[in-house]
Formats: structure tokens, C-alpha cells, sequence
């Protein structure tokens, strides 16, 4: 996995697990599917759309679930 793509997904991991959260009710508060929340947390790689609702979820910048531009690793 690209290191860019890693960081988002430890950043979406870290974000739910502050909530004390499930991915069934991240997922659920998000409205979308609990597969959809497991692949982004092993992955890093969602849509825009995505990384909206997750964001929004949980309180955060959708920012803060993106990969950086300049190649930089996190």
C-alpha cells in the first residue's frame, strides 16, 4: 500500500476508535455500507463522496482523510 494511502487509513482508524465506535456504526452514521468502511480502513483508497460522509461522521476535516498532494509521507 502507497505510504500516503496508509496514513489515511490509520487516520480514518484512530478517528472511529476516539468515538469508541464500531465500523457497523460508522458506517451506519454515514450512511453507507459496513464493507465500505472496512475496505477504507484496510485501504486508505474511497471516493470523494466517501471521505465527505466519513468525515462528517465523525467530526473531522475531510482533510484529514485525503492523501497529501506533494508526495510526502505521513
Amino acid at each position: 500500500m502507497h505510504t500516503n494511502r496508509r496514513s489515511v487509513a490509520q487516520a480514518l482508524l484512530a478517528a472511529r476508535q476516539r468515538k469508541g465506535w464500531s465500523q457497523y456504526r460508522l458506517a451506519v452514521r454515514a450512511g453507507l455500507h459496513p464493507n465500505t468502511v472496512s475496505l477504507a480502513e484496510r485501504s486508505g483508497h474511497f471516493t470523494e463522496r466517501t471521505a465527505a460522509r466519513l468525515a462528517a461522521a465523525l467530526d473531522v476535516p475531510v482533510e484529514s482523510l485525503r492523501p497529501s498532494s506533494d508526495g510526502a509521507q505521513g
